[in-house]
């Protein structure tokens, strides 16, 4: 049985290294939430000016992607979003979402 020893801030934040580490399962990670409240869905491709990358205030899980987009779950329940899910667009860093990664390390 895996135990969680400890976690680690993932310093590379390039997509290519957060896809490999998602082959091991979801991530923890911070981003700046306040566009948020009003998503019902689709891929959100906020830029800096309506979504500052460095205000990270909310926690998140990433636990996929597509080819356009990375899949979030949300901690506001089902009827929040898609089904409790969101999608940001891929190939940036909408709303911080490559600034702030945590993994954990079991023993």
């Amino acid at each position: 049985m895996l135990i969680l020893k400890t976690s680690k801030k993932v310093e590379n934040t390039d997509e290519d290294t957060i896809v490999k580490m998602l082959q091991d399962g979801p991530l923890s990670i911070a981003i700046n939430a306040d566009t948020l409240q009003f998503y019902s869905g689709g891929i959100i491709d906020d830029d800096e000016s309506s979504c500052d990358p460095q205000g990270l205030n909310h926690g998140v899980v990433l636990v996929g992607y597509t080819e356009d987009a990375w899949i979030i779950r949300n901690s506001w329940g089902p009827s929040w979003g898609e089904k409790g899910y969101f999608r940001f667009k891929r190939g940036q860093n909408t709303c911080g979402v490559r600034n702030y990664i945590t993994t954990a390390i079991l023993a």
